[in-house]
């Protein structure tokens, strides 16, 4: 069964108002299911929304993830650069960010580990033949569009890891 969950945040909502949004039973009952070996992927998330970050933070850390967050791609650069570059598995970016946007991050990391599998999301239409023409070469199989289903999401991550 899959749920799916329109979040609408205020200024007084607080981390535990978003959090208990993906509470429920089926959650708990594999919060505590391992995979089947001891290999945790981490994912560094990049968007300048909070809530967007928190939320993608708890539901990918739910299904087994590690995960670092970041609101700039600046920041996010510099998380990368003090690790060494397999450190992260997967680098999930919004498209638009204020500054260096997310095509340009694309670029820095691909330079650096051309291995990187990075996914991108978005809340504007862009279809995939646009996004290689805006970034030619670019290994882009799929744009994630906001809002996304986190369930829909841990799959989308696991096929890129897997592939």
């Amino acid at each position: 069964m899959r749920a799916t969950a329109k979040i609408i945040v205020s200024e007084q909502s607080t981390y535990e108002d978003i959090v208990n949004v993906f509470h429920d039973d089926t959650m708990n009952k594999n919060k505590n299911m391992a995979h089947s070996s001891n290999y945790i992927p981490r994912i560094m998330v990049v968007d300048d929304t909070e809530d967007i970050l928190i939320v993608i933070k708890y539901g990918l850390e739910q299904k087994n993830f590690k995960v670092d967050t970041f609101n700039s791609a600046e920041s996010a650069l510099e998380a990368f650069e003090r690790h060494t570059h397999d450190y992260y598995n997967l680098v999930l970016t919004d498209i638009r960010l204020p500054k260096m946007n997310g095509f340009a991050l694309y670029l820095y990391l691909k330079e650096k580990s051309p291995s990187m599998k990075i996914l991108f999301m978005t809340a504007f239409e862009i279809q995939v033949e646009e996004f290689r023409d805006i970034v030619p070469g670019a290994e882009v199989d799929d744009i994630i569009k906001k809002p996304f289903n986190v369930d829909d999401l841990v799959m989308q991550i696991k096929h890129n890891l897997e592939s």
